[in-house]
């Protein structure tokens, strides 16, 4: 009976969004030298590295969120919409989060608050793998995607180490 009672129970937040959400379009390089982690270093050099590559990479415009669940956001020139998260290092806890991040703003729709359109992607970029992933992070992560986003949003990753954007598997003919 109990067990009944708690999963009947509906609940309420007692409260909204403790941020108000932001889109900024990156519209310059961002300075490197104040962020005083790693984490949040690396998140910079990913939104230079977009924003110097902007058209070999095919993307339009580059924008980064504030206050919201996922880090940014990639028009295409092919028109689609990607969402952007940015994780340092990569393990299946980060992966498990970024997911979450992604279906938070799906749910919400904030690509209606932004005026972007729906995102059809998400993509994960990261600096290294970590912990349970460190030996098989690629076929760790594809399995679970195989697995978990059919009826979400399809997400791939990438990693950007040394100036380099590795996806999987590698891509040779760009």
């Amino acid at each position: 009976m109990i067990i009944d009672c708690i999963i009947r129970k509906k609940i309420e937040p007692k409260y909204g969004s403790p941020h108000e959400r932001k889109i900024q379009k990156v519209l310059s390089l961002q300075s490197i030298d104040k962020p005083k982690t790693e984490p949040l270093k690396f998140e910079k050099v990913v939104f230079n590295y977009f924003f110097e590559n902007k058209e070999t990479l095919g993307i339009s415009k580059l924008y980064q969120l504030e206050s919201s669940s996922t880090d940014g956001l990639l028009e295409l020139v092919s028109g689609q919409t990607v969402l952007l998260e940015i994780k340092y290092a990569l393990n299946w806890s980060k992966s498990c989060q970024a997911r979450i991040q992604f279906l938070r703003f799906l749910t919400e729709e904030l690509h209606k608050k932004f005026c972007v359109n729906k995102p059809e992607n998400g993509l994960i970029i990261f600096h290294h793998f970590s912990g349970d992933f460190v030996k098989r992070g690629w076929d760790y992560f594809y399995e679970e995607e195989n697995v978990l986003n059919k009826n979400i949003i399809k997400t791939d990753i990438a990693q950007l180490t040394d100036g380099c954007l590795i996806p999987y598997p590698v891509v040779t003919d760009w």
